[in-house]
Protein backbone atom coordinates (compact mmCIF):
# COMPACT_ATOMS: atom_id res chain seq x y z
CA UNK A 1 0.00 0.00 0.00
CA UNK A 2 3.24 2.28 1.10
CA UNK A 3 4.50 1.79 -2.53
CA UNK A 4 0.91 2.53 -4.49
CA UNK A 5 0.88 5.95 -2.32
CA UNK A 6 4.33 6.92 -3.27
CA UNK A 7 3.67 6.75 -6.47
CA UNK A 8 0.38 8.34 -7.06
CA UNK A 9 0.50 11.47 -4.05
CA UNK A 10 3.10 14.35 -5.29
CA UNK A 11 4.68 15.11 -2.10
CA UNK A 12 8.21 16.95 -0.91
CA UNK A 13 10.53 13.83 0.99
CA UNK A 14 13.58 14.60 2.82
CA UNK A 15 16.26 11.75 2.81
CA UNK A 16 19.85 11.54 4.79
CA UNK A 17 22.28 10.21 1.97
CA UNK A 18 26.01 8.88 2.52
CA UNK A 19 28.61 11.40 -0.26
CA UNK A 20 31.88 10.48 -1.17
CA UNK A 21 33.98 13.37 -2.54
CA UNK A 22 35.43 12.76 -5.61
CA UNK A 23 37.64 15.26 -7.43
CA UNK A 24 36.52 18.32 -5.10
CA UNK A 25 32.37 17.68 -5.92
CA UNK A 26 30.45 15.21 -3.86
CA UNK A 27 28.64 11.92 -5.39
CA UNK A 28 25.79 10.20 -3.50
CA UNK A 29 26.82 6.72 -2.44
CA UNK A 30 22.96 5.85 -1.03
CA UNK A 31 20.82 6.16 1.29
CA UNK A 32 21.74 6.74 4.83
CA UNK A 33 19.32 3.70 5.65
CA UNK A 34 21.06 1.47 3.05
CA UNK A 35 24.59 1.44 4.53
CA UNK A 36 26.73 -0.91 5.64
CA UNK A 37 28.81 -1.18 8.69
CA UNK A 38 32.19 -1.27 6.68
CA UNK A 39 30.82 1.17 3.46
CA UNK A 40 33.43 4.26 3.31
CA UNK A 41 31.94 7.66 2.78
CA UNK A 42 33.15 11.42 3.46
CA UNK A 43 29.49 13.11 4.93
CA UNK A 44 26.23 12.36 5.28
CA UNK A 45 23.84 15.30 3.91
CA UNK A 46 20.04 16.05 4.60
CA UNK A 47 18.44 16.35 0.60
CA UNK A 48 15.11 17.49 -0.07
CA UNK A 49 13.22 16.15 -3.23
CA UNK A 50 9.73 16.16 -4.90
CA UNK A 51 8.59 12.99 -5.37
CA UNK A 52 6.63 12.33 -8.55
CA UNK A 53 5.53 8.92 -9.77
CA UNK A 54 8.50 7.26 -7.30
CA UNK A 55 11.22 9.66 -8.65
CA UNK A 56 12.93 12.27 -7.08
CA UNK A 57 13.09 15.47 -8.64
CA UNK A 58 14.67 18.69 -8.13
CA UNK A 59 17.13 17.62 -5.35
CA UNK A 60 18.14 20.23 -2.54
CA UNK A 61 20.52 19.93 0.10
CA UNK A 62 19.03 21.05 2.89
CA UNK A 63 21.64 20.56 5.65
CA UNK A 64 25.27 19.24 6.18
CA UNK A 65 26.48 17.01 8.96
CA UNK A 66 30.21 16.46 9.96
CA UNK A 67 32.72 14.11 8.22
CA UNK A 68 32.52 10.08 8.87
CA UNK A 69 35.48 9.72 11.31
Amino acid sequence: MNLLLDLLIPRFITEDVAVLEVDGEYRPICNVDDLNMYDVYDKIITVKTFNFFGFGLFPKMVESEANNE
